[in-house]
């Protein structure tokens, strides 16, 4: 643990998994919920949108930033700011099916799963593409302001 505390580049990865961990518990807190009513899912979803949109307010507004500046090219941090619209796209989905409140049909489990295998590719490719561009380009000092904000918002889940 004290390794992490010297080393903001392991911390971001370690952080960072966390989150996504957080984020697979309450989406599969909402799958568990489901089976039980619209009215508890929907407040699962709820829960699990409101973290997911932290964290990619988090991604697009303080750590995508930090290497575009210090590199001068949003190359990979665009194509995951693609990414996140189609995700958004499909919690909206996913939500509006919830608040119609009707019988559950194919679609609504198709863009559930659609949902986590985006989700997977999407934390796959953090790890292969944007670790290392943070690694590479931005600094200890920067790094480690932008975890405190992280780790803030993550303890509101936890």
């Amino acid at each position: 643990m004290g390794e992490t505390a010297n080393d903001p580049y392991l911390a971001h990865r370690e952080l960072h998994t966390s989150f996504h961990e957080i984020l697979n518990r309450l989406l599969t807190d909402f799958y568990e919920s489901s089976s039980g009513g619209f009215g508890n899912a929907s407040d699962k979803f709820a829960e699990f949108k409101a973290c997911l949109y932290l964290h990619i307010r988090w991604e697009e507004e303080t750590l995508f930033p930090m290497p575009e500046i210090n590199i001068k090219d949003d190359t990979v941090t665009s194509w995951f700011r693609s990414q996140h619209l189609q995700i958004k796209e499909l919690v909206n989905l996913i939500e509006k099916d919830l608040k119609d409140g009707g019988a559950r049909t194919a679609d609504d489990f198709d863009y559930e799963k659609e949902l986590v295998d985006l989700l997977a590719t999407h934390g796959k490719m953090e790890e292969e593409l944007l670790y290392p561009l943070i690694d590479k380009h931005v600094g200890k000092d920067e790094l480690n302001r932008a975890l405190v904000e992280l780790n803030g918002i993550r303890n509101a889940f936890v």
